[in-house]
């Protein structure tokens, strides 16, 4: 009989309602937060609030634009029994094969790698200088196991309760806009606090989940925000309990399978992808 393991939650931060997205994170078996129509400065506030009231060991973080799977995540989750912090790592995005891993440090102005990586079009430009550049998949896969890290891009991203506390949810505020309600790179953010505490950041090779990086479906300011709690319920689930979607949006990708995708990705023909939406 599957029992369910209360001592990690998943939050989710759920400011778009992508179909093959919130159908994988429903299928998981963890208790689950979604953290619903908020943008990233607006989860600040609430993260702290459910991490400061609930008693959970370790508390992952994930952004709604995964498809997400069960064997990444029990990567984690294993590895959290091993380390303090455990992440999952992705692709940048469906036509750049480079992962959320870095095996340096962080070097340079933090504003230019979050400003330069949010244009698309400047990245050939960072990369080609050298900044802040991310691992190539491949190389994350020739780990071949545990590796430490020193970016983590809210992929399943395991904290222990006590570094949570130390260590809140909190985006970057770059120095051109001081606006309290304006601010961005939480992933960035968070890394960066890490790095300058010495506390290392642990992942694994196998832990990849697909990243759609896409900004389809937005519901900010569409849908009141909400905090809604999902505890992991054991047993068969049916299809439409896995896609809360009133109306079932067809969902094209941009990605095109290619020879690089190939062991990489969860879905490496366009077929098995189109699958995935029905």
């Amino acid at each position: 009989m599957e029992v369910a393991d209360t001592r990690d939650v998943l939050l989710i931060m759920n400011a778009r309602e992508i179909p093959q997205s919130i159908a994988g994170f429903k299928s998981l078996k963890i208790d689950k937060v979604w953290f619903k129509g908020f943008t990233e400065q607006q989860l600040e506030a609430p993260i702290a609030k459910f991490v400061e009231e609930t008693d959970y060991e370790n508390y992952l973080l994930a952004s709604d634009d995964l498809v997400p799977t069960q064997p990444p995540l029990d990567i984690v989750r294993k590895g959290l029994e091993r380390h303090p912090i455990f992440t999952g790592y992705c692709n940048m995005s469906p036509t750049i094969y480079r992962g959320t891993v870095r095996f340096r440090p962080i070097h340079g102005n933090q504003a230019f790698y979050v400003v330069t990586h949010m244009l698309r079009q400047l990245y050939p430009l960072t990369q080609a200088m050298r900044f802040n550049s991310f691992a190539q998949l491949s190389a994350i896969l020739a780990k071949r196991g545990e590796f430490r890290t020193y970016f983590m891009g809210n992929v399943y991203t395991g904290m222990r309760r006590d570094l949570w506390l130390r260590f809140p949810f909190r985006v970057y505020h770059p120095p051109w806009n001081k606006s309290p309600t304006y601010g961005f790179g939480s992933d960035m953010e968070l890394s960066m606090r890490l790095i300058k505490a010495g506390i290392p950041m642990m992942c694994h090779s196998d832990a990849f989940v697909y990243h759609l990086a896409s900004g389809a479906n937005n519901i900010v300011g569409k849908v009141k925000p909400e905090v809604i709690f999902d505890p992991f319920e054991p047993g068969p689930k049916k299809q439409a309990d896995l896609n809360p979607l009133e109306a079932k949006a067809k969902w094209t990708p941009a990605w095109k399978p290619g020879r690089h995708d190939v062991g990489l990705y969860p879905f490496t023909t366009q077929a098995e992808w189109d699958a995935s939406a029905d």
